[in-house]
């Protein structure tokens, strides 16, 4: 991939961005100032600046190492390019991601599903015991579905760090396959839990709103409360996941603690219709999977994983050598 560099017009730090990003929106990592990039002008500045004075470029160096070191120069993009590449890798590499991912999948199907069909039938009959045993199989499914996601992540990362002409990435960077990072699987977890958390909460509020008004004898009124607790439930919900969604695929990264939520933050701002668009996506495929009886959740959880891979490298300016190998 190639680079240009431009200074930032807040704090004068030299930065450096792809070319890709040229006329498109992006982020200072040091002052969070958002400007657009401009690749022409701005070479042709830097080339008469190291003209000028030759000892401008050691301190130039210097601000881009800073740079480099304070987090990712953030940039502007289109939901068309997350979701049409990561469809296009997805294809393209869905052999090594669907065929290692068998085994999760059958976990999954075993360890959630099944189990949570067998209470959904038993909530018909029997609705405090099945709320019950969903209470104390909770945590078991909760580490079910963090396995299946940083499985799916662990294969997506791999895919998209496939070098060029096809080769796989070298020997001492192959991950584990099935015995996650210790560090990596508790981050992942506890965010899958801080989710999961929010989701509940939400639901009961949105419930405890609904049977408030059973009593109210105007139907309408009734009417316009569940309507409006539903809708407030699921556009909450949305909401969180729209601006936190990054920490999930930052975890497979070792990328963990209270700057990953300030990163993720930033990197939603820059994106908020993408963000909020994608959420919308991989939610609708989760549930087109949940759908068909659970069998579409082997496609759906490493769809949805490498997408997330995809969407916070394409936004951080990181490049994707699966993406940059196809180039002519």
């Amino acid at each position: 991939m190639n680079f240009f560099q431009q200074s930032c017009p807040s704090c004068n730090s030299l930065l450096e961005l792809p070319i890709e990003a040229d006329g498109k929106s992006a982020v200072c990592p040091g002052c969070q100032t958002q400007f657009i990039a401009t690749a022409a002008a701005l070479t042709v500045n830097d080339t008469n600046s190291a003209q000028d004075t030759p000892s401008t470029v050691e301190p130039a160096a210097k601000n881009r190492n800073q740079s480099s070191t304070t987090g990712p120069v953030y940039q502007s993009v289109s939901i068309e390019s997350v979701l049409g590449d990561s469809r296009i890798l997805f294809f393209d590499r869905r052999r090594p991601m669907l065929l290692p991912f068998l085994i999760p999948s059958v976990v999954v199907l075993v360890g959630f599903v099944v189990p949570l069909a067998y209470l959904s039938d038993l909530a018909i009959t029997s609705r405090t015991p099945a709320l019950i045993w969903l209470g104390v199989l909770s945590p078991w499914f909760l580490l079910v579905m963090t396995y299946a996601m940083w499985f799916a992540l662990n294969l997506s990362v791999g895919v998209c760090d496939v070098g060029p002409s096809g080769q796989e990435q070298p020997k001492d960077n192959v991950r584990s396959w099935f015995i996650p990072d210790r560090r990596a699987f508790i981050a992942l977890l506890i965010i899958m839990t801080a989710f999961v958390a929010v989701m509940a909460t939400v639901i009961c509020v949105a419930i405890v709103l609904i049977h408030s008004v059973r009593s109210v004898r105007a139907t309408e009124i009734r009417i316009m409360v569940m309507i409006g607790a539903s809708l407030g439930a699921v556009i909450g919900m949305t909401l969180f996941a729209t601006r936190f969604w990054p920490l999930i695929p930052m975890t497979i990264e070792g990328r963990f603690g209270a700057r990953c939520i300030q990163e993720a933050l930033t990197t939603t701002r820059t994106n908020l219709l993408t963000s909020f668009l994608m959420v919308i996506a991989l939610i609708f495929c989760i549930g087109v999977g949940f759908s068909l009886v659970g069998l579409g959740l082997p496609i759906a959880i490493p769809f949805t994983a490498l997408t997330l891979v995809a969407a916070l490298r394409m936004m951080e300016g990181r490049s994707i050598p699966a993406f940059e190998q196809d180039a002519p």
